[in-house]
């Protein structure tokens, strides 16, 4: 009879949730005919994300789209719909040039991903350098996290610099304490914990770090 009670509490629950979804996706749609700009963006995003509805790409573009072209956030989702392999006009160059305007317009978020495409060559002439300097920019300059755990990837792998096991510890610290998992696999695998000390050339970004 418990388990009973309990299924129909989680069942009714579940219905209430989708209904009221359903009932809010109505409203912000009639919100977006009226150029609400808050609307027209959790649209793109609840399209983009598949939350409680199908995942629909080309919707969640459309949305985005009517965004106004300073929202940086709705033109990084528009980025990010181009990079995905799900997406019938899927088109990396297309999703580089994109991050690469919101990168040079100090967006962390774009900064990481532009260094992702450098150090991959993804879409682009691999460039372990200018994959450096993005990650450098995102992590020192916005303390964005998962720069850093690609900077360390960069150290522990020696992508165009000489490996630095001690600084690349430095470098997942925060990651790993935020239980980010590209940070605590490379704590992990290359045993990180064994290396305090930072034996680089200390300059630049670096020399206070």
């Amino acid at each position: 009879m418990l388990k009973l009670i309990i299924f129909l509490l989680i069942f009714f629950n579940y219905c209430f949730s989708v209904n009221y979804l359903i009932d809010d996706i109505s409203n912000l749609k009639r919100l977006s005919k009226l150029n609400d700009q808050e609307a027209i963006f959790k649209l793109g995003t609840i399209y983009y994300k598949g939350e409680l509805t199908k995942q629909n790409l080309d919707l969640s573009l459309y949305y985005f789209k009517k965004i106004k072209k300073n929202n940086i956030k709705a033109q990084y989702n528009i980025a990010s719909i181009f990079a995905n392999k799900k997406y019938k006009g899927f088109n990396r160059q297309k999703a580089f040039k994109i991050y690469l305007k919101l990168a040079q317009e100090d967006y962390p978020p774009a900064q990481n991903m532009v260094g992702l495409y450098f150090l991959y060559g993804v879409g682009v002439q691999k460039d372990y350098t200018k994959a450096k300097k993005w990650f450098e920019y995102a992590f020192f300059e916005h303390n964005y996290i998962k720069a850093g755990c690609n900077l360390a990837y960069i150290y522990t792998y020696g992508k165009g610099v000489i490996v630095n096991l001690g600084r690349a510890r430095k470098l997942v610290k925060k990651g790993y304490t935020k239980h980010i998992s590209r940070c605590i696999k490379i704590y992990n695998d290359f045993n990180l914990y064994k290396y305090k000390e930072d034996k680089g050339f200390k300059f630049g970004y670096y020399k206070n770090f």
